[in-house]
């Protein structure tokens, strides 16, 4: 009989230490995969972790943490993403049976997105007509769009738009508020130059999530969002 538990002992450590060893690489590198086909990007890099080890075969992740630098979302490029979640499902017949990993709950936590104010002008030149952008500036106080206008000879000049990025629902979009030829504020030519646009729709974001502030200074934006809840 006591050859038996000593048996059984040993069995159980050698399963639990293989498990501390295989498992969160293993669904580590699957989510890696599963984000990295789903988004364009450089670069991913991904950790899920539960302790003890074991407790990712049962579909629990603890631990969820990632980064993918430099992938387009959109028409938008984002400098890098990083997710930061607890609490994941995994579906567990799938794992087991199928060696797939397949959420079932994203769990909870914040994900934050950086756009660097050269990408938001890659954006705004494929997005503003009758304006030739020649300087994107991101500050705590908005968005500085320079650049130059000429309309058939009649209005041209050195141009500036001032604005904010507001969140829409579930959509980024940058709301200009001052629009200025040669220094010299116009207010006729704002829906015609300049509607207010639409940067990011993020329904149409990989997961579902619900996007919840921003932040704009240093040249940057950090846009922060979170799973939506099941």
């Amino acid at each position: 009989m006591k050859k038996i538990i000593l048996f059984l002992v040993i069995l159980v450590g050698i399963v639990l230490g293989a498990a501390q060893m295989f498992l969160p690489s293993f669904v580590s590198t699957q989510l890696e995969k599963q984000i990295s086909e789903r988004l364009e990007a450089d670069t991913v890099s991904v950790r899920a972790e539960s302790s003890p080890a074991i407790k990712l075969a049962l579909g629990d992740v603890a631990v969820f943490r990632g980064d993918v630098e430099n992938v387009s979302l959109g028409r938008l490029n984002f400098a890098d993403v990083h997710f930061d979640i607890s609490n994941m499902k995994l579906d567990v017949l799938q794992l087991l049976l199928n060696r797939q990993v397949v959420i079932t709950d994203m769990g909870r936590g914040e994900i934050e997105g950086t756009v660097t104010q050269d990408d938001l002008q890659r954006f705004m030149e494929n997005s503003v007509h009758g304006l030739t952008i020649s300087n994107v500036e991101v500050t705590a106080g908005g968005i500085t769009v320079n650049g130059s206008i000429d309309i058939g000879g009649i209005i041209s000049g050195d141009a500036e738009i001032k604005g904010t990025l507001e969140l829409d629902g579930n959509s980024l979009v940058f709301s200009p508020q001052r629009f200025a030829i040669n220094g010299i504020g116009v207010g006729g030519l704002n829906t015609t130059i300049l509607k207010r646009i639409v940067i990011y729709d993020f329904e149409k974001f990989p997961i579902p999530v619900d996007a919840e502030r921003i932040d704009t200074s240093n040249g940057e934006i950090h846009i922060f969002v979170k799973p939506k809840a099941k």
